[in-house]
């Protein structure tokens, strides 16, 4: 639970919290994990990929094509897509599990948002509840763990399955082309194999609202690189030694997620 502090009435039934004017703190973020229930809406805005993690993928919308570096927001922080994540909209909030493994609302206490200013929003009522506000939070939270937790079983299903196939991205940097490497798709080939059965066991587990939806949500990979090369003018281009965190960007000029 590091940086997340417990909500509880001891703690914070004299103290408020203040509403995010913006989303600096999505800047270092290159990827988002999102969930099963946020891919319909996320397909229409970023590219939906897939990540691995130690647990096998973790399937999330691709931000920037930079290490450490978001394209959904501007340099004043406004968000520049329709679609906002769920842990993002949710923000200073945050679900954890307490010291009995019991999953209990937190906030994130390095926002800056904590206020003891009786005009800003309280977490408690004068009765000590829970105001609507903060249960709507935790409702919402709710019902974003238990589509992670559906989203994790698709993804290990479709990994069994070897529908997970790693994604080659290419974007032109000036007169050189960098390879963004370790970012993963659904594999349209290995699926279009897939026998009667597997397919029908695929849509009772509602795995193909992720597999469309991801394979939908490509074409949306051209929006980024026309923000990369805002990020990145010809003049200013990251050279090609640059290593920004153990093997990001390889001397081949490869930009790798590997390591997120």
């Amino acid at each position: 639970m590091a940086n997340l502090e417990l909500i509880s009435k001891d703690t914070h039934s004299d103290k408020y919290w203040k509403r995010p004017t913006d989303f600096q703190f999505t800047r270092q973020d290159s990827f988002c994990p999102i969930t099963l229930m946020e891919v319909p809406a996320a397909a229409t805005s970023l590219p939906i990929c897939f990540l691995a993690n130690e647990k096998g993928f973790q399937l999330g919308l691709l931000l920037g094509l930079n290490p450490n570096c978001s394209f959904a927001i501007d340099a004043a922080g406004n968000w520049l897509f329709d679609y906002i994540p769920g842990y993002y909209r949710a923000y200073p909030f945050a679900l954890a599990r307490d010291g009995n493994s019991k999953l209990s609302l937190c906030f994130q206490i390095n926002s800056g948002l904590i206020s003891e200013n009786a005009s800003d929003e309280a977490f408690f009522t004068a009765e000590g509840m829970p105001t609507d506000t903060v249960k709507s939070m935790l409702d919402f939270l709710s019902s974003l763990t238990t589509s992670e937790t559906k989203t994790v079983e698709i993804c290990a299903n479709l990994n069994e399955l070897g529908l997970i196939e790693p994604w080659p991205i290419s974007i032109e940097d000036g007169d050189r082309t960098k390879n963004i490497e370790g970012v993963f798709r659904v594999s349209e080939d290995a699926f279009s194999k897939i026998s009667a059965e597997e397919f029908l066991k695929l849509r009772a587990s509602d795995a193909l609202i992720l597999i469309y939806g991801q394979l939908f949500s490509m074409q949306n990979l051209s929006r980024l690189s026309k923000y990369f090369r805002a990020h990145n003018p010809t003049e200013n281009a990251l050279p090609a030694e640059l290593d920004l965190d153990g093997n990001f960007i390889q001397n081949s000029g490869n930009i790798s997620f590997n390591h997120l």
